[in-house]
């Protein structure tokens, strides 16, 4: 895509040096915005949230990117959270290339995607709600400012939330918004601040930089994460390809690390649109794997799929399913694969497929 092409141009200029494209580099973002908005990449019809702007806040460190102080309340469930959002008026700065070219994560997390409110709702209103847990521990992968982790962890306090992303910037940002919603202490920029296992018990709130293909170096400081995690959530992570062996590699990690008897087994629950062919390609790489159980469908929320049939039976141009209607797949360690290790599955359902 343009954009990609984009991000990989800026990020040869930053490793190359060159500092004197920052106008060139701004007014670049602003088109690309512009074009993301006029094909409707962040249309969100489903009306699962509300949003007021309460303020614009300047970033502390560069206050040239501005914020949007934002308030998000859940419709089903009242419950809301107030925090920082990339204005994208702010446009891309030189430091925000430099950042990418680095972690090799662009900063597309400091923008509002609508599969993380599906995500959240989802959460919020089924599984949390539905949960006999009372302290469940979520790992968030790819969570931009993460509306989803902060609103869980607001709406229940028993709930322990991991949130992490591979872009340093927008970790950043969502530890800004954690330090601010839950009085945590907020690291110096471009620092994590990795917690023991009774420090966490504490908090209940981590923030910290994931990269997938490093993740044995977060897993390495805080062990304790494999036994913890109860289930892993993502949404909209499955668009870059060069991405998928990574993903691939950290769920297994985790689907089949053997946890304390008391604790479940991990579960993966990832929220993603088609976008082309690019989920189901993931899919078949998780299917390659034969004490796996993988489903995915599209039935995951009645309100969701009226919406849905409404929109694709009235043949409404701006609403492209490809691209704002995630489907819901869910991947396990099948249970006799765990005590069997040669026994295999095939457990994948992929609507149309």
């Amino acid at each position: 895509t343009v954009s990609v092409l984009y991000w990989q141009d800026m990020s040869a200029d930053a490793a190359n040096g060159d500092g004197k494209r920052g106008g060139a580099i701004r007014a670049l973002g602003a088109r690309l915005r512009a074009r993301g908005k006029s094909n409707g990449m962040r249309y969100n019809p489903f009306g699962l949230f509300e949003m007021k702007v309460v303020g614009i806040e300047p970033d502390p460190v560069e206050p040239e990117k501005l914020f949007n102080d934002c308030v998000y309340t859940h419709v089903a469930t009242g419950a809301s959270v107030r925090m920082f959002e990339r204005r994208e008026v702010s446009g891309t700065t030189v430091s925000d290339i430099r950042t990418a070219h680095t972690d090799g994560i662009d900063n597309t997390g400091n923008f509002h995607w609508p599969t993380e409110e599906i995500l959240a709702h989802s959460l919020l209103a089924g599984a949390l709600a539905d949960s006999s847990d009372g302290s469940p521990c979520i790992l968030e992968l790819g969570a931009g400012a993460s509306l989803c982790g902060l609103l869980v962890r607001a709406a229940h306090p028993r709930a322990r939330v991991i949130i992490t992303d591979g872009n340093r910037g927008v970790v950043d940002v969502a530890a800004r918004n954690a330090a601010r919603i839950f009085g945590t202490e907020q690291p110096p920029a471009g620092q994590d601040q990795l917690l023991t296992a009774a420090e966490f018990e504490r908090r209940r709130m981590m923030v910290a930089q994931l990269l997938w293909h490093r993740a044995d170096a977060v897993l390495d400081a805080c062990p304790w994460i494999l036994d913890e995690v109860d289930s892993i959530v993502a949404a909209d992570c499955l668009f870059f390809d060069q991405y998928h062996a990574d993903l691939k590699g950290l769920l297994c990690r985790f689907l089949r690390h053997e946890r304390p008897a008391e604790r479940p087994p991990c579960v993966v629950s990832l929220f993603a649109p088609t976008r082309g062919t690019t989920m189901q390609r993931f899919v078949d790489m998780l299917r390659d794997e034969p004490d796996l159980t993988v489903t995915v469908t599209a039935e995951y929320d009645a309100h969701i799929a009226a919406v849905h049939a409404r929109l694709s039976e009235a043949g409404d141009p701006e609403y492209v399913p490809d691209r704002h209607f995630p489907l819901h797949i869910t991947v396990s360690r099948n249970a006799a694969s765990a005590t069997h290790a040669d026994t295999e599955t095939d457990a994948v359902n992929v609507p149309g497929s």
